[in-house]
């Protein structure tokens, strides 16, 4: 079974870390970086109406946003439509996340998150 995420549910934070950025991240829609000395993780087509800012220290397993609506407006330059023409957060079942071990560029090891 595969779990996806609707629109509004809670993001939590799988890191201890600082939030670097937030904002709109082209193809990743409205996203949230947070980093630590080891790891950076971006969670991308989150909720434009982000509940963390730049500089917070988070805790893993904190909320940090929810997760993103398929259509989203006032986001300037934003250059992704769905079919009727409408602003979108291009992603249009899930959120996604990325990370970066920032110690060793292919890495093998595996990481608990929660």
């Amino acid at each position: 079974m595969i779990f996806l995420p609707h629109n509004g549910t809670n993001i939590y934070s799988i890191i201890s870390g600082t939030v670097t950025y937030t904002g709109f991240k082209g193809s990743g829609g409205c996203t949230i970086t947070m980093e630590n000395k080891n790891i950076t993780v971006s969670y991308c087509h989150v909720s434009p109406n982000y509940l963390v800012t730049i500089g917070d220290k988070i805790d893993k397993g904190n909320i940090i946003g929810n997760v993103g609506p398929k259509i989203i407006y006032d986001i300037p330059n934003n250059p992704y439509k769905d079919k009727q023409g409408n602003p979108t957060n291009r992603c249009y079942y899930w959120m996604s996340f990325t990370f970066n071990n920032k110690k060793r560029r292919h890495s093998r090891q595996s990481f608990n998150f929660l």
